[in-house]
């Protein structure tokens, strides 16, 4: 027989960052005059593999284009290796 020992490792949990993205011309040093519409965007992948920090998905465009703030997050899809 054959004796299996699997050590106790930590586990790190810290798997969600949020990328937000503004518009350039937003001046932070004064109050809005009106709200800006909010774009959330969550990666698909199949939960197999996928990034929102790919530059395809780069959010300065959209932001830029159309005013609004584009919010993509990174989430783990399954066990790091």
């Amino acid at each position: 027989t054959f004796k299996v020992h699997f050590p106790l490792t930590g586990c790190l949990e810290d798997c969600l960052y949020l990328n937000i993205f503004v518009p350039l011309d937003v001046d932070f040093s004064s109050p809005l005059r009106s709200t800006l519409p909010v774009m959330v965007w969550i990666h698909g992948g199949d939960f197999i593999a996928g990034s929102a920090s790919k530059p395809l998905y780069d959010g300065r465009f959209i932001s830029n284009f159309t005013h609004t703030v584009v919010v993509s997050m990174e989430y783990r899809l399954g066990e790091e290796l």
